[in-house]
């Protein structure tokens, strides 16, 4: 709000009251007037009329007044109406003065001592008022004025000159008396004033401190010729406005010289970070080079170590770390060979991994291995799963560091089905030596037999009725079939003999063979089949298939005691490649399989690994060639023997032939040899 309209709010606040500041010779006329008035309706009344009654009323007007216009002087025209009032009543009523006349006189004298006091109240009033409007319209000016040099400095592009110049302005036009007066601003030899200094001026100036240090003055002087006195009093009320313009012209000064100092010291700098830039540009890209050729290393040796990780952990072999006889580390290997989870493992002690038989020896060799000693970097022993299963494994050992500290690399492999290979191996060397040795003594046997029954023949030719030497020649004729039949026997273990291989379907062959099976089963012995219909066909010879069926069965017959049963029964699997591990000739593919199965007494691991020896045999009369013929035809037809068997749960034997949409070997087809 400006002084402007603070003043027009005052004047505003004054207008109901104007009309107590008439001039006294209007009072004067007014009163008068009054006065006669009531003097005339008095006179009438009283005089005229000569009634009793009395408008007093008529007295108020004049004494309220009178007391509003002239406040203690205005009770002398109440006493004046007091006098009248009682000398009216007095001279022209009939009736002589009452009481109600001196309570009216009373009452007009009490009004207007009321009246002026109200009126004196509300000039003390009034005067408190102005002089408080008064007050804040300057100090709404001033606040104003600074608010303005402000927002000079807040003017975009604006420098110090221009803000002094201005302010300066600003200062002569916030000025509040009607007198014309310069403004002049002094920084040693600069100087910003609104107009020429007139000769011998009787200016005020105010100081202007810079980090509490004068360095300037703040004047202002009058531009007429005012008295001196009249000047320095006009000054004095501006005195605080000048003060506070000159202090802030102070700071503004501090504030640009911190501003320039700043200004330089940023460009000094901007110099220094240019020079050293260029240096750093330098080292910068060295270490862009450092840092490349490290993020390289670092990426190369996250690959190295990611592909490691890998490599360890997808190994077929179990990987673990061993630090003072407990397991460190193991990778998924070591956690599925030895049945148990890589929180278990870790900790756990290695010793209560290995079999009691070897835990010493695959300790004593640990504890040299760490002391340095010269130790086998190889070596087998027998190791516990955690669910207490044995295995064979490999055991290749080295000496490392874990975090710091001394440690055994174990690698470890389970040779369980190395180890059974190998026996596997060992038995069909020992039989395929065998079999060349029965081959060869069947050959022997066979020519032998050719000249025997040769001239058994020749003799009977020459002496045909001649009945004793008959006698003798049958009995001869039979002992040299039943040698011939062990031969054929030998030569089929052996892999010889005459074959004729034809296309056969193992369901109807087993069904035309089964009355020479029922032939031989004692009373009490149920021999049920069952025999899938559409199995595939296979190529075999039917003699050498017959006798391998009749000689399974026969073992499954002699296995029993009646009450009992065997059960024959034909299908077709599908070996895969994991399968396919068992004979020499085995291979992935189709198979027919005709399987013979027992109630008897079973057999013992031990036998089931000799069943196929020839000569091996339980029984007290065998000869032990029957199972071991059966194992050369069925070697020579590509297919395999299975015998699952245990004490006291029966046995039961499985023949698999490659069906005929599996090509065989080119060089083991099935050949034909002649006996000679």
């Amino acid at each position: 709000m400006t002084e402007r309209s603070l003043g027009q709010d005052a004047s505003n606040f004054r207008m109901p009251l104007s009309f107590l500041h008439s001039s006294n010779r209007s009072r004067f006329v007014v009163i008068g007037l009054l006065a006669l008035g009531a003097i005339a309706v008095t006179y009438y009344f009283h005089g005229i009329l000569h009634t009793g009654r009395a408008f007093s009323h008529l007295f108020y007007i004049p004494i309220i007044l009178a007391a509003l216009w002239w406040e203690e002087k205005g009770l002398l025209v109440a006493v004046f109406f007091c006098g009248l009032l009682l000398l009216s009543g007095l001279l022209l009523r009939p009736a002589p003065v009452s009481f109600n006349d001196f309570f009216r006189a009373v009452m007009f004298l009490a009004v207007a001592l009321i009246v002026a006091h109200l009126r004196s109240r509300i000039s003390a009033a009034e005067t408190a008022l102005k002089a408080r409007t008064m007050a804040l319209s300057d100090k709404t000016r001033k606040l104003q004025c600074l608010y303005s040099m402000t927002q000079i400095r807040e003017e975009p592009g604006i420098d110090m000159d221009g803000i002094l110049q201005k302010t300066a302005t600003l200062i002569e036009e916030t000025w509040q008396f009607s007198e014309r007066v310069y403004i002049r601003i002094s920084l040693g030899q600069r100087e910003y004033r609104t107009a020429d200094v007139p000769p011998a001026s009787c200016e005020q100036q105010f100081c202007i401190l810079v980090h509490g240090k004068p360095n300037g003055f703040l004047a202002a002087g009058p531009l007429g010729n005012p008295a001196p006195r009249d000047w320095a009093s006009l000054a004095q009320a501006e005195a605080d406005l000048m003060t506070e313009v000159a202090r802030r012209i102070g700071r503004l000064i501090e504030h640009e010289n911190a501003r320039k100092a700043l200004v330089d010291h940023k460009n000094s700098l901007e110099i220094q970070v240019e020079q050293r830039t260029a240096a750093l540009r330098q080292s910068n890209e060295r270490l862009k080079q450092e840092i490349a050729e490290r993020v390289d290393a670092e990426r190369a040796l996250a690959d190295s170590e990611k592909n490691y990780r890998h490599l360890v952990e997808n190994a077929n072999d179990a990987i673990c770390i061993v630090q003072k006889g407990r397991i460190a580390f193991s990778n998924q290997r070591t956690v599925q060979l030895f049945e148990s989870s890589t929180q278990d493992l870790a900790g756990f002690p290695l010793s209560d991994l290995t079999h009691a038989s070897d835990r010493e020896h695959v300790s004593d060799i640990y504890a040299r291995r760490m002391k340095g000693e010269d130790v086998p970097i190889t070596y087998s022993a027998r190791m516990l799963t955690r669910c207490h299963n044995a295995l064979w494994a490999q055991i290749s050992a080295a000496r490392t560091l874990w975090y710091g500290s001394p440690a055994s690399l174990l690698i470890i492999r389970d040779i369980g089905s190395q180890l059974q290979i190998e026996a596997e191996l060992r038995q069909a060397h020992t039989m395929e030596a065998v079999a060349t040795l029965a081959g060869g003594i069947a050959h022997q046997f066979n020519n032998a037999l050719s000249g025997i029954i040769g001239n058994i023949d020749l003799l009977l030719l020459e002496r045909p009725g001649d009945l004793v030497i008959k006698k003798y020649t049958d009995v001869m004729a039979v002992a040299a079939q039943s040698m011939a039949r062990w031969t054929d026997q030998l030569l089929g273990y052996a892999r010889g003999g005459k074959y004729c291989p034809e296309i056969v379907c193992l369901s109807e062959f087993t069904a035309a063979t089964l009355p020479l099976i029922l032939s031989e089963a004692d009373d009490g012995i149920e021999v049920v089949t069952d025999l899938m219909d559409g199995l595939p066909k296979i190529q075999a010879d039917t003699v050498q298939l017959q006798m391998v069926l009749l000689d399974v069965v026969r073992n499954a017959l002699e296995a029993v005691q009646p009450p009992a049963r065997i059960a024959i029964r034909t299908e077709s699997v599908r070996i895969t490649q994991e399968r396919a591990v068992k004979g020499a000739d085995s291979a992935p593919g189709r198979y027919a399989v005709i399987s013979v199965e027992d109630s008897g007494i079973g057999m013992d691991a031990e036998t089931v690994k000799r069943i196929f020896e020839p000569f091996f045999t339980t029984r007290f009369q065998g000869r032990g060639l029957g199972m071991a013929a059966a194992y050369g035809i069925m070697h020579n037809h590509h297919g395999w023997i299975d015998v699952d068997s245990s004490p006291g749960r029966g046995t039961s034997v499985s023949l698999y032939f490659p069906t005929i949409d599996m090509p065989l070997p080119i060089s083991e087809t099935l050949a034909v040899f002649d006996l000679v």
